[in-house]
């Protein structure tokens, strides 16, 4: 078998085993929402995330795939699409969040979800930045990184969001549904896992660009376009 096959079949594996274990992780934390709060609540919850998603495409404007396409071909040409691309980053990212929140006042929410919104609002921010990350990462054909980092962006949503529901909602197990929130809860709270998975996320990106030699790359791009 040649080496380019034995790392088409390893990339492919890494991608399958992170798409299942966020997809397992994910299905868990959703339906401990659905059974714990019910249709109001659970409602809410999507409705926020939803929302931000509307605008995901103007944060992320397809550069992604450009840089992975360009760091395969070419390293050091492929990183100085990168260090652009994440200057503009920034400004479209600064751009969408002051989109969303007009957008979210104009829509005349009520105070709740308004901040339900603002907080997947900053989890959309993350996100963003560490798919970029992953891009560089995705054009060296390092895909374990975000494997890795997928699986354990979903894992942090789902035990921080249990833990939040056992100590705000008084979540207890029993009852017709089987699980019980015996307090109400701000949809805000539900959606606080998802920054600091994309924190988790973020970091793993980071990590994975130092071990591979690329924040060092960066360096000297700098230097040479000086």
């Amino acid at each position: 078998m040649s080496t380019t096959t034995q790392r088409i079949i390893r990339n492919t594996a890494w991608f399958t085993f992170g798409s299942i274990g966020q997809k397992i992780f994910s299905f868990f934390y959703f339906t401990v929402i659905a059974m714990a709060l019910g249709v109001g609540a659970t409602g809410r919850y999507f409705a926020a995330l939803a929302f931000t998603a509307l605008f995901a495409m103007a944060a992320d404007w397809g550069i992604a795939p450009v840089i992975t396409r360009e760091v395969a071909k070419d390293r050091v040409r492929g990183l100085s699409l990168f260090r652009a691309a994440i200057r503009c980053k920034v400004v479209t990212i600064l751009a969408t969040a002051g989109l969303i929140a007009l957008a979210a006042v104009a829509s005349g929410y009520p105070a709740a979800m308004q901040r339900a919104i603002a907080v997947a609002t900053i989890a959309l921010m993350m996100d963003s930045m560490h798919v970029v990350l992953y891009a560089v990462l995705r054009g060296l054909q390092r895909v374990h990184y975000e494997a890795v980092g997928t699986v354990l962006n979903q894992l942090t949503v789902t035990i921080t969001g249990i833990v939040l529901l056992v100590l705000v909602a008084g979540l207890r197990f029993g009852g017709d549904t089987w699980l019980t929130a015996t307090r109400g809860i701000d949809t805000a709270w539900l959606l606080a896992p998802f920054v600091l998975a994309s924190v988790v996320s973020f970091c793993v990106a980071c990590y994975g660009l130092a071990r591979e030699g690329i924040f060092r790359d960066l360096r000297t791009v700098v230097c040479g376009s000086w």
